[in-house]
């Protein structure tokens, strides 16, 4: 069984051969959605782990795959580690000046590309690479389509300097051709040791310094249990797996799903999400908090064109839930109109929110970032548990996680088992587990300074723990701002008071070595049209209705309101409202949505300073 397991290869195996008729995967194709077994999927993995050893690639070795999340991604998955070999996951859409970078120091023995254009890409990338390439996806949709045409791009038709690219069908063929699938797993797996490298994961950080982080078997294992046993989760669930397998987040839920034995499905990604959610009807699903927010963000927009008392059923369900929540969290009875209120709403437009998730999911799990409280409200309301979570690529994954039968909003939960927690003397949240890394790749000098001699990790986030255990994230230490009056500030903090103004979308908190703070502010397209609506507005542009007199003295009045329960020298004295959302596409976010606060600082330098001019 996958409990006495003690690296992937083996845990991978065991649920193949305990669970070998039941669904594992179910993919979307052009006309409908296919599946495939736990035997079914093992097998295509051991032919790929008997072709990579034919090319060389063994215990040890490291095998690099950028490609978008995927079932042949899982298959190549699984076949590495049944070829004993080191993951390495990356997001396929890394700048080629990373991608570089992270090949360079990685140097992998065989480099898994997700389609041709990809490889087309990356070509000048690849020219000093000297290992073998392999391409999953033989072709793949470019551009726009055109007149009803959908632009193709074939492998054969992308002009490589060499020609050792391999598409995954001949790397099938090839462990087909050696007997791959009656030999089982190649010499030497089964004796690795759980405290051998199993994966490495390269951290996003916001100053655009790429870090490999190493993990052994035994961590990940440790995850995989221990996510498996905490959450409500078996053979019967069926979750949508939608997250980039280059994070430690869509690492961990694909892990959940093979100790669990419970089948995961993979559609189109955040594209067609919604979409995807109807048709796979999930049980359970991770996620970070932005797709949450965009989900909640749709279900208003919904309800908002029903009739004006579904709108009111929806107001006052979500205020109801609130308030018993906040009793709860008291210690008092809940009041019985706000429970008729909230039932009432459950039974009618918020059964409605529910079937947008298929109707069948009984809880989601959030991490990777801060979860807006109003959120994880929203989400109780609709009878949804939407479990936050905290944790780290270095510490394999979750350290905390609410739980469905204990979840306490605004904070993010109490320690997995076999976790310590405690508060350092300067607030930092600092863990100690078995779930920790092995190391970040070849820098022993920033690993010395993570995990200090007596095993704890230095999370670099403020906290404080609650009478019931329960884990709160105030802050990053690495963050806090000193005003010219040598004030500390924690922006987070601000930024997430600031997040309820209703328009907000991202808010960035400056003020280190000034008199006072400021803040850049984006706003929601959808939230900016709904306001323009309720003050009888009428626009063509939104550009220009971001820069609205009239909108602007709004988030004024409003953050007036916000500044008025924090602390004199934590107020924002003045903002700005930029002309654009961030995105990925732009650079301000990164793949996981999180800022990237220098590159945003470095492109709005000059507006801050005039947020600090006396013109002003």
């Amino acid at each position: 069984m996958t409990e006495a397991a003690r690296n992937l290869a083996l845990f991978y195996l065991a649920r193949a051969q305990s669970s070998i008729r039941d669904t594992a995967v179910l993919y979307r194709r052009e006309g409908g959605w296919n599946s495939l077994t736990w035997g079914e999927w093992s097998r295509k993995s051991m032919l790929v782990a008997h072709a990579l050893r034919k090319m060389g690639v063994g215990p040890g070795d490291s095998v690099m795959v950028a490609a978008p999340t995927s079932h042949q991604f899982l298959w190549v998955a699984w076949g590495v580690a049944y070829a004993g070999a080191v993951l390495v996951p990356t997001h396929p859409g890394l700048p080629e000046q990373e991608f570089r970078e992270i090949l360079a120091s990685v140097r992998p023995a065989f480099l898994f590309l997700g389609n041709p254009a990809l490889l087309q890409r990356l070509r000048p990338v690849l020219r000093k690479y000297e290992g073998r390439i392999g391409v999953i996806a033989t072709e793949c949709i470019v551009g726009e389509a055109d007149a009803g045409n959908r632009p193709f791009l074939r492998l054969e038709d992308v002009v490589c300097d060499r020609d050792e690219a391999i598409s995954l069908p001949r790397l099938l063929s090839l462990g087909e051709e050696l007997g791959g699938d009656r030999l089982g797993l190649p010499e030497g797996v089964e004796e690795i040791p759980g405290d051998a490298p199993a994966m490495m994961i390269h951290t996003a950080g916001t100053l655009g310094e790429q870090k490999g982080v190493v993990l052994s078997h035994a961590a990940l294992l440790y995850q995989a249990r221990t996510l498996a046993f905490v959450l409500p989760v078996g053979t019967q669930d069926v979750q949508l797996l939608f997250l980039p397998l280059s994070h430690i987040l869509g690492v961990i839920a694909f892990l959940t799903s093979v100790a669990s034995g419970s089948a995961m499905a993979m559609g189109g990604g955040m594209r067609s999400l919604l979409e995807d959610l109807r048709d796979v009807r999930p049980t359970f699903m991770v996620g970070v908090p932005r797709v949450y927010e965009k989900v909640v963000e749709k279900m208003r927009a919904v309800v908002s064109d029903f009739s004006a008392v579904s709108w009111e059923l929806y107001r006052r369900g979500l205020a109801a839930a609130r308030s018993m929540v906040e009793a709860g969290e008291a210690g008092r009875k809940p009041e019985m109109a706000a429970r008729v209120q909230l039932e009432l709403a459950r039974r009618t437009v918020f059964q409605r929110c529910r079937e947008m998730f298929g109707g069948r999911v009984r809880f989601l799990v959030s991490g990777g970032a801060a979860l807006s409280q109003d959120v994880a409200h929203a989400m109780h309301a609709f009878g949804i548990p939407l479990l936050d979570g905290f944790g780290l690529t270095e510490t394999s994954g979750a350290t905390h996680l609410n739980r469905v039968d204990h979840c306490r909003i605004g904070t993010v939960g109490q320690p997995l088992p076999l976790v310590q927690t405690r508060i350092g003397s300067d607030g930092e949240v600092l863990v100690r587990g078995p779930g920790l890394m092995l190391g970040y790749l070849d820098d022993r000098e920033a690993t010395r300074c993570a995990v200090d001699e007596a095993g704890w990790l230095h999370t670099g986030d403020l906290g404080a723990i609650d009478a019931d255990g329960s884990l709160r994230i105030t802050g990053r230490k690495k963050n806090i701002i000193v005003t010219a009056g040598g004030r500390n500030v924690v922006p987070a903090k601000i930024e997430h008071a600031l997040h309820e103004i209703p328009e907000v979308s991202h808010a960035i908190v400056v003020g280190d070595g000034r008199p006072y703070l400021t803040a850049l502010l984006t706003v929601s397209a959808r939230r900016l049209g709904e306001w323009a609506s309720s003050q009888n507005i009428l626009f063509d542009n939104l550009e220009r209705l971001r820069s609205d007199v009239r909108f602007y003295r709004d988030v004024e009045e409003k953050l007036e309101k916000v500044n008025a329960r924090l602390a004199p020298h934590e107020r924002v004295r003045r903002f700005a409202i930029l002309d654009s959302d961030f995105s990925v596409e732009s650079g301000e976010l990164t793949h996981d949505f999180k800022v990237r606060r220098r590159v945003v600082l470095e492109r709005y330098r000059e507006l801050l300073e005039l947020l600090y001019s006396e013109r002003m």
